[in-house]
């Protein structure tokens, strides 16, 4: 299983900026989870006068030893930068906390960073019965303090993940199931993702 996963990666990472090159995306902000986090995925979008939102986790292990750092040093300890109001649907108490800073900017191997960041996702039960939780995740961006706002970036953090969420459904619930369809022939794989999208 973990030699599927490990080609399923591969291979989508492979096709990130062929995808992109299908659209037009001058000017726009190109959001991506942790696997496209790659130095060459950074170059094509900016060289196409975009702009990207990365999500840094540990297989970029210096420049997310570099965000962890200053996070853990310095920005915890001081107010964030842009706060949500409370969020109260889905019977849960969810508050987002976002920090961000251009003093990386010379310091992380990483093509065009512009503002590093980190977003603090804590989830309470208000009835008391779930243990409270804490999230923390990184990320890299190359617009500047000048183009965007701390928080115009987590309203773009949180439009990610409102994907993500959809894709981890398809991939891994029991009614879709979708890493593990066995469907190869034809044109089967291609009707058949269409038909999971729809349903969902």
């Amino acid at each position: 299983m973990k030699g599927f996963e490990e080609e399923k990666q591969s291979n989508e990472i492979k096709f990130f900026i062929p995808t992109l090159q299908q659209t037009e995306i001058v000017g726009r902000t190109i959001s991506a989870d942790a696997m496209h986090t790659q130095r060459e995925s950074a170059d094509y979008v900016v060289s196409q006068g975009a702009h990207f939102h990365f999500t840094v986790k540990g297989n970029q292990k210096n420049l997310f030893d570099a965000i962890e750092t200053w996070f853990e040093m310095e920005a915890k300890h001081q107010k964030a930068a842009y706060q949500e109001p409370l969020d109260k649907d889905h019977g849960r108490i969810t508050s987002r906390k976002i920090w961000m800073t251009d003093k990386l900017n010379d310091y992380v191997e990483f093509p065009h960073v512009n503002l590093v960041f980190a977003v603090q996702r804590t989830v309470k039960d208000p009835k008391g019965k779930k243990k409270d939780s804490v999230e923390i995740a990184f990320g890299v961006t190359s617009l500047s303090k000048d183009e965007t706002s701390a928080q115009e970036v987590l309203q773009v953090n949180r439009g990610h993940w409102a994907v993500e969420s959809a894709h981890w459904v398809l991939d891994n619930s029991h009614a879709f199931d979708e890493d593990a369809s066995q469907i190869r022939c034809g044109h089967g794989p291609e009707n058949m993702a269409c038909m999971r999208r729809f349903a969902l």
